[in-house]
């Protein structure tokens, strides 16, 4: 995390925290976003999970200010599968569909910040996903070294695996804010390159 202009802010609000005590059941998800506005988008989206996720995992909280501009966007993954929720088709895709809406997405964004929803997972990675444009493109094969390139919007993207680690290498979109997001090394992770509209995801 040391990539980022400021330090990150790893929370959990008092209404997050008490979704995990009326959890019960084996749902994981993650809810990751770039925002303008983290106050807003973080109520709406506890709204959201104390209303349709019971869950007995902990759920977290994460924040982290960005001294970039970038678009703005929202990537919601529920149980391992990305939801489409560009041409929601139920009712939950449709709620967090409403969410992008009600929060602007997808925009521009002056003073960025990524905030994350998530449910903790120690789980060693079993696959690894790569989406664009909301539709699985690739399954990848955890514990080798290799190379994978993609290609959006912006241009190229390079996803280095090495052995169970997968990150982002190189990529020609602006910002870069996709090669500072870290590893993909346990199940759950997350890497987004949204000028790209390319995710990468693993369970």
């Amino acid at each position: 995390m040391s990539g980022f202009a400021t330090a990150g802010l790893f929370v959990a609000s008092s209404a997050i925290k008490s979704l995990a005590k009326e959890s019960i059941s084996e749902t994981q998800f993650s809810i990751e976003a770039f925002v303008n506005d983290s106050d807003k988008a973080v109520a709406r989206i506890e709204r959201f999970i104390k209303n349709n996720i019971k869950t007995k995992y902990t759920i977290k909280y994460s924040e982290y200010p960005y001294s970039t501009a970038t678009n703005g966007d929202i990537v919601f993954i529920l149980n391992n599968n990305l939801v489409d929720i560009i041409n929601p088709k139920d009712t939950i895709a449709y709620e967090v569909a409403e969410i992008r809406k009600s929060l602007s997405l997808p925009g521009y964004i002056e003073n960025p910040i990524r905030i994350r929803v998530y449910t903790e997972n120690t789980a060693p990675l079993s696959k690894v996903f790569v989406a664009q444009k909301g539709k699985v493109i690739s399954e990848l094969s955890v514990g080798k070294n290799d190379e994978y390139t993609y290609y959006g919007k912006s241009g190229k993207l390079i996803l280095e695996a090495n052995e169970n680690k997968f990150a982002v290498k190189t990529s020609e979109c602006k910002h870069q804010i996709c090669s500072r997001m870290g590893k993909v090394e346990k199940a759950g992770d997350y890497i987004a390159c949204i000028p790209n509209e390319i995710q990468i995801f693993s369970e």
